[in-house]
């Protein structure tokens, strides 16, 4: 009866030995056996909960055996119940563990999967197929992920996005080369420092949208309503904007080298500092002041603050305000430091 005693009290050393190293593997990762799911870890623990309650219940029962009490000693008793507790303990901390452990791990899982979504949902906004990119598109806002960067600097070669809702999409710095963007609407929405070189933006409404330090050389604009765009120091080289609208848009500092610009309205626009270098215009084109251009037409007389008829407008909500300008001037003159005068 001893030796069966023993037995018992060795089944639940080996138990518990094993509940320990079956904990630091799993916590270290040190073995690829224990990199397996919540679900098959789960019966592992059942498994040695019930090792651990039958060895602990088998004991007390000799426990109570005169028999086994002339035979072993109380010590060896005293030893198996203490064993059996500490089995069912650290068994008991496993499964707290593994709660607490398996509800991080699935959502580490979860994010996982979401990155993995946002992932191929920009890969498939940037497919040439309209359907296919489009579809991406809607999904990207359904998630809030057109807005919160998460486009931004991201590659959309040749993008077919015509028709497509983009209000408010944020594309900050990222590249649309060759992107068709016709008839989209893109009101409000931010596309500074994006490169879009020979993109397709023909009659896409970009109303009140960021366009600050875009390049967009050789891209078609033609029909495109820009009313309150913000297109400082924007490089539009040998673009086209053929009948666009420019109504309240902010262009200074802009480079509109070889630009085609017949008939193109310009009305209430800022065109302080702006390149025209050989660029078209024609007796369609509208000038900030309202006037259409003519062969005798000084382009300086809006592009050269030093000039000395240089136009300014008289309406408040225009960014071609004088007291904007006015403004500019005192912000600079208050930071610059006072020009060096001779003897």
């Amino acid at each position: 009866m001893e030796v069966i005693c023993l037995t018992f009290i060795l089944v639940g050393f080996a138990v518990f030995a094993v509940v320990v190293t079956l904990f630091l593997l799993w916590v270290f990762h040190i073995s690829p056996e224990m990199s397996q799911t919540s679900e098959q870890r789960m019966y592992w623990l059942v498994g040695f909960v019930g090792l651990a309650l039958v060895t602990t219940l088998m004991l007390v029962v000799l426990a109570e055996s005169p028999l086994v009490k002339e035979i072993v000693s109380e010590q060896w008793f005293n030893l198996g119940m203490n064993l059996g507790t500490e089995i069912i303990g650290a068994v008991v901390m496993y499964w707290l563990l593994e709660r607490f452990l398996g509800e991080r791990e699935k959502r580490e899982e979860a994010e996982k999967a979401k990155e993995q979504l946002k992932r191929d949902l920009i890969a498939k906004m940037s497919s040439g197929v309209n359907d296919v990119a489009v579809a991406a598109a809607e999904e990207l806002r359904r998630h809030g992920w057109h807005s919160d960067g998460s486009l931004g600097g991201e590659k959309f070669p040749n993008a077919g996005l015509q028709d497509a809702s983009l209000s408010g999409f944020d594309f900050e710095k990222a590249h649309l080369i060759s992107a068709n963007l016709q008839r989209s609407c893109l009101i409000g929405a931010n596309l500074q420092g994006v490169y879009a070189a020979n993109a397709d933006l023909r009659k896409a409404t970009l109303i009140s949208a960021e366009l600050r330090e875009a390049e967009l050389p050789c891209a078609r604009l033609d029909g495109a309503d820009l009313t309150c765009a913000k297109l400082q120091r924007a490089d539009l080289y040998r673009a086209y904007l053929l009948g666009v609208r420019l109504h309240f848009v902010n262009l200074q500092g802009a480079k509109l080298n070889l630009a085609h610009l017949q008939g193109a309205d310009f009305r209430e626009a800022n065109l302080q500092d702006v390149e025209l270098f050989h660029a078209e215009f024609d007796n369609t084109t509208i000038l900030p002041d309202g006037t259409k251009w003519t062969l005798d037409t000084n382009m300086a007389r809006f592009t050269d603050p030093y000039y000395p008829k240089f136009w300014r407008s008289d309406r408040s909500n225009s960014p071609a305000y004088q007291s904007n300008d006015n403004e500019q001037t005192e912000r600079q003159s208050t930071s610059d430091p006072p020009a060096a005068t001779s003897a």
